[in-house]
């Protein structure tokens, strides 16, 4: 079968290269693919689902595949070189239909925006796509394509997953070119009552950069920081809620303890970043690498440093504080609403007391808290909504000598705080006050972010 020049422009080569086909000729809303194995109902329904287009297949040798799918490579550099030349943007052109477009449309103004997440929403009239920003999510006006089912093709295709499993939750990564730098996305789908709901997590590489005097800690809290990473050995926990950052500050951290002469070895669900020099493994429940079991195998590896992006459960605490007690400085974080309840968290896992006296150097607790946008009332520049970015407020916690006194069996919270205040605790609500008294952000806000009486 002939190959004409042009036809480039009708698939994307992440499609020919899977299913190995090439298209021959464009009729209306018709698409005439080549393939080996036209009888694959399969694959034809799935470029019927992602073009938008009836797909009517031919037969073609492999052969002839390889020699088209040569020319289509040649061919379609040819087009991008004549349409954008050296100047390529994949979000200025996009060799794939309508779907390929408003993709690349919402990932460029979701990073134009500085998006955390994308959510793609099915609803019984149509579908919506939403921003989280500044940790509130923004819905944009509702895109015009009814063709949702293509887009969440496409979105699957990019991270590397299997479009036919639509009633299973799904997740992968990509990464894409916009406006020259290079962004990660991490994509997560699920089934839901209209349809599969996707969300991408977007993972801007220049936050890798921070370091803690940079995260917004208070001049206190990071030199209680600073005197908790002063141990030579102890469990030093991170707390909050997801969003909360507490990632980030794991990342600084570990950035502050990097050193030639340290082995550092970090266990994630999933992993967010690349860290250089840092050795990272990804926690995979189905293929039997869960935190328990990296835990054991990582201990007979002689690592000097050990973060575990959460501890989840019994057997997971008792590992990571033994290992604490036996040389080795280890980083987690824990869902908990303040540093104290850490302690009750770790209790109520059945944790005993004497590990946590032991082990337990110290706790971060952190929330994440929209900053007051120079109008005070509202301006295109924060979307009208008064804020505009974020900083963090914290509270550092040393578990010194007269705190270990108070984790035993019978362990009352209200008493920690208060001999942990004596000992110079400032809580989240305090600081979070004192942002609110200096104008940064204000009482609505705090009260959004935590409970504050």
């Amino acid at each position: 079968m002939k190959f004409e020049p042009g036809l480039s422009k009708l698939l994307p080569i992440e499609l020919i290269k899977k299913y190995q086909v090439i298209p021959l000729a464009e009729e209306g809303q018709a698409l005439i693919i080549g393939m080996e194995a036209p009888f694959d109902l399969q694959a034809v329904d799935d470029l019927c689902l992602l073009t938008g287009k009836v797909v009517i297949p031919r037969q073609m040798t492999r052969e002839e595949i390889a020699v088209a799918l040569k020319r289509f490579i040649l061919d379609s550099h040819s087009v991008i070189g004549e349409t954008v030349g050296e100047k390529y943007d994949p979000i200025q052109y996009d060799p794939n239909n309508q779907v390929g477009r408003l993709i690349d449309t919402i990932l460029l103004k979701a990073v134009r925006e500085g998006a955390s997440d994308v959510h793609f929403e099915p609803e019984e009239q149509g579908w919506r796509v939403r921003f989280r920003i500044d940790g509130i999510l923004v819905e944009l006006v509702r895109p015009q394509l009814e063709n949702y089912a293509g887009i969440i093709s496409r979105l699957k295709i990019l991270a590397g997953l299997d479009i036919s499993k639509k009633r299973d939750p799904l997740e992968g990564r990509f990464q894409q070119n916009i406006s020259g730098k290079k962004y990660d996305f991490r994509l997560v789908t699920m089934p839901s009552l209209y349809g599969e709901k996707a969300v991408l997590r977007v993972l801007y590489k220049e936050t890798v950069g921070f370091t803690l005097d940079k995260l917004g800690f208070s001049a206190d809290n990071l030199e209680k920081v600073t005197g908790l990473l002063a141990h030579p050995q102890g469990l030093i926990l991170v707390t909050g809620p997801t969003g909360s950052g507490k990632t980030t500050t794991l990342y600084a951290i570990l950035q502050k303890l990097l050193t030639p002469e340290k082995s550092i070895t970090t266990l994630e669900d999933p992993i967010e970043y690349t860290l250089p020099g840092v050795t990272q493994i990804a926690i995979n429940q189905d293929e039997g690498l869960s935190y328990v079991e990296c835990l054991k195998s990582l201990l007979r590896q002689d690592p000097d440093i050990i973060m575990i992006g959460e501890i989840r459960d019994r057997e997971t605490a008792r590992i990571a504080l033994r290992a604490a007690l036996t040389g080795h400085t280890v980083l987690a974080t824990l869902h908990t609403t303040s540093a104290p309840q850490a302690i009750s968290r770790l209790l109520d896992l059945e944790v005993e007391p004497f590990l946590i006296k032991s082990g337990l150097v110290g706790v971060v607790s952190q929330r994440l808290i929209r900053v007051k946008c120079h109008c005070n009332q509202g301006c295109p520049s924060c979307n009208f909504t008064s804020y505009s970015g974020r900083t963090s407020i914290q509270e550092a916690l040393e578990i010194t000598p007269d705190l270990k006194r108070h984790i035993n069996s019978n362990f009352a919270e209200h008493s920690f705080i208060l001999a942990a205040e004596r000992a110079g605790y400032q809580s989240l609500i305090a600081m979070g006050k004192g942002l609110c008294d200096k104008g940064i952000t204000d009482r609505v806000e705090l009260a959004r972010v935590i409970y504050c009486p």
